[in-house]
């Protein structure tokens, strides 16, 4: 059963019972941390952070970890910790919390594994 009002969806353009969440559009999966109190989605080009409402379930942004967006004519993120984050589409979490494992492909590179620790 979707949660009541708002608090049952997420959408990157307002929709009817949605919280509206600006540029989450791509967002390609989520995973809810071990101990509850966050989630995480994964979509080109960014990470997406959410604070965890355990008693309810509802979700609001908290933090973006950007990514580069994933264009084989563009080379302006060929180089620092942007760049590990191309096209980011799977994710874990620790069984701690305090890391997120993101992994990520382009058009021209290998798939990569980047760990992002939480503060």
């Amino acid at each position: 059963t979707p949660l009541p009002g708002n608090a049952g969806c997420l959408s990157h353009t307002p929709q009817p019972a949605c919280t509206t969440a600006p540029k989450l559009d791509g967002a390609q999966t989520i995973v809810v941390a071990p101990d509850g109190r966050s989630a995480f989605t994964a979509g080109d080009p960014n990470v997406d952070a959410f604070r965890r409402d355990p008693s309810s379930g509802a979700l609001s942004l908290a933090a973006r970890i950007k990514g580069c967006p994933d264009s084989f004519f563009s080379r302006a993120c060929d180089r620092g910790p942007k760049a590990l984050i191309k096209s980011p589409h799977g994710l874990a979490v620790s069984p701690d919390s305090r890391e997120i494992y993101v992994t990520s492909s382009s058009f021209a590179e290998t798939g990569v594994v980047a760990v992002i620790r939480r503060r």
